[in-house]
C-alpha cells in the first residue's frame, strides 16, 4: 500500500503543496507504483530548497512598488465592481423601500 492509496485528496500550503503534489503522483510506467516515494520527494524538495527559495537580487525598493501596483490594481477593480453593485438606480431605490417600511414598522410599533 503506498501514501497516496491511504487518502482521497493531498493539500497543502507553501512548500507543503510541494510535498503533497509529489507523493500524490502516480507512475507513468505502472499505475499502481508511486512517481515518488516520500524519500523521493524529500530529496527533491531538499535539494531544489535553495534554487526555489533564494533571493533573486531584486532590490527592496522595486518589490516594494510591485506590492503597491498589486495592491493599488486589485483595490481598483474591488472599488469599481462595488460602486456597480452598490451604486445603481435600482439598489437605491430598493434600500429607500426598505427604509420607508422600517420607518413605517418603526411608527407602527410606536
Amino acid at each position: 500500500m503506498h501514501v497516496r492509496d491511504l487518502f482521497d485528496m493531498f493539500a497543502g500550503t507553501s512548500t507543503g503543496s510541494i510535498l503533497a503534489s509529489a507523493l500524490s503522483l502516480k507512475s507513468k510506467t505502472n499505475s499502481s507504483e508511486p512517481r515518488y516515494w516520500a524519500t523521493d520527494a524529500n530529496m527533491i524538495y531538499v535539494d531544489s530548497a535553495p534554487v526555489l527559495f533564494s533571493k533573486n537580487g531584486v532590490s527592496k525598493f522595486f518589490e516594494v512598488i510591485c506590492y503597491c501596483v498589486f495592491i493599488s490594481v486589485f483595490a481598483a477593480i474591488f472599488f469599481l465592481c462595488g460602486r456597480h453593485r452598490y451604486n445603481n438606480k435600482k439598489t437605491i431605490e430598493a434600500q429607500q423601500k426598505m427604509r420607508e417600511f422600517l420607518e413605517n414598522s418603526l411608527e407602527v410599533l410606536i
